[in-house]
């Protein structure tokens, strides 16, 4: 089932103002206490589960008790409607969009996003209440919801090029919202599950906060500039994060513990003191990919040794060109946009061969190659801002693939 048309509307919350408000009435998961669902325990998005159902966006789905959330079945259009309108605080209108909701104890609510300017349906006066919801559609109800901007990178997943939702999906995974299904890979025509639906809410809403106490970010020059170019540490909590960086360090420099890097001041130090997450920048000069792979390894072992307190370790690629496109600065190929790709490619072999601690990080991109201001893959001053916050919302959310 595919939506009938894209609407706009004027009612829908700016991204920038939805999380104003989000970073201060939302909660660190692990203060969600005891379980609100006895079939959740365990499942991969119970935190996520606990935190919709704490923000009042669900109640189960098992009336009057409702102590279930029955996290394996699929999401309907209409129960959609329903977590859009509580999720959004969308108002109640007299208007009756569409001839097949009549009965549906999701009516108000299918109006109610109608109205919103967040849905046309799913043919002319339908809305198809009890039919499933795919991916694509889903990315696209959040995307109207949040009023996401289009995505500053290219295409960031290889098998939605056919979809009509590409667009969505890709502003999505930009604000951190999906990291897709697989590698490389969005599965835009796949069934939401009720659980997957949890997460999704929960990073539109930033109510996955707080789960890292203190993040150190470990890195070189460009690392300097998203961390401190104007939205990084506005978007995050300040007192979580803090940075270790040292100019021109390559990756293969941060694989030596003796490395003088080790010793440069931190910037604006955590509160809690001893960091439970550290993010390992991957930079350098250009490199067959498995020595990419050795020296992240080893960078990743000498940074667990040097903080025994972390108990994951994120490797975060270099800012790359857009859409992988090799930029060039003054006749040079910028180092950056060559090498990231290839980055990233030899991030997810480390992921894939070290222990469960270990994850892949965000893959920012630049909107254009006019946004690097040298050869080396340095940014300018008005690419700062976005690059920052565009990382900054992906740690917001991080977690787990969906």
């Amino acid at each position: 089932m595919r939506e009938y048309m894209i609407k706009t509307s004027a009612f829908r919350l700016g991204l920038s103002g939805l999380l104003s408000i989000c970073l201060v009435v939302g909660l660190p998961l692990s203060a969600l206490g005891a379980g609100t669902f006895v079939d959740d325990d365990g499942n991969p998005h119970e935190a996520a589960i606990e935190a919709i159902a704490l923000a009042g966006i669900t109640d189960g789905c098992n009336p009057p008790t409702n102590d279930r959330y029955c996290p394996g079945l699929l999401v309907t259009r209409g129960q959609m409607a329903k977590f859009l309108t509580r999720a959004f605080d969308l108002p109640p209108t007299a208007i009756d969009a569409f001839t097949d909701d009549e009965g549906s104890i999701y009516e108000a609510e299918i109006n109610s996003v109608s109205a919103a300017g967040l849905t046309a349906g799913c043919a002319p006066a339908q809305f198809c209440p009890n039919a499933p919801v795919t991916r694509e559609q889903m990315a696209a109800f959040l995307v109207r919801a949040l009023s996401l901007p289009p995505a500053m990178s290219g295409n960031r997943f290889t098998d939605d090029d056919n979809s009509m939702f590409e667009s969505e999906i890709d502003s999505l995974a930009e604000a951190g919202i999906t990291t897709g299904c697989a590698e490389l890979k969005f599965c835009p025509l796949d069934l939401v599950l009720r659980d997957q639906m949890a997460s999704f809410l929960a990073r539109s809403l930033a109510l996955e906060l707080g789960t890292s106490q203190c993040t150190t970010v470990i890195g070189f020059s460009q690392t300097r500039e998203w961390y401190l170019g104007g939205q990084f540490e506005q978007v995050l909590i300040d007192a979580e994060w803090q940075l270790l960086q040292h100019s021109g360090a390559a990756i293969e420099f941060w694989a030596d513990p003796a490395y003088e890097g080790w010793l440069s001041p931190i910037v604006s130090p955590c509160s809690a003191g001893a960091p439970d997450r550290l993010v390992l920048t991957i930079s350098g000069e250009s490199r067959p990919i498995d020595l990419w792979v050795t020296h992240i390894l080893q960078a990743v072992a000498t940074a667990r040794a040097k903080y025994p307190s972390a108990q994951q370790i994120v490797l975060q690629p270099v800012v790359g060109g857009p859409g992988h496109t090799l930029c060039m600065f003054d006749g040079r190929e910028v180092r950056a946009s060559r090498n990231h790709p290839i980055i990233d490619d030899a991030i997810a072999i480390a992921v894939a061969g070290a222990d469960a601690s270990v994850m892949a990080g965000a893959s920012p991109e630049v909107r254009s190659c006019d946004d690097f201001s040298d050869s080396v893959g340095h940014l300018v001053d008005t690419s700062e801002g976005p690059i920052g916050g565009t990382i900054a919302q992906f740690y917001l959310f991080f977690g787990i693939a969906s």
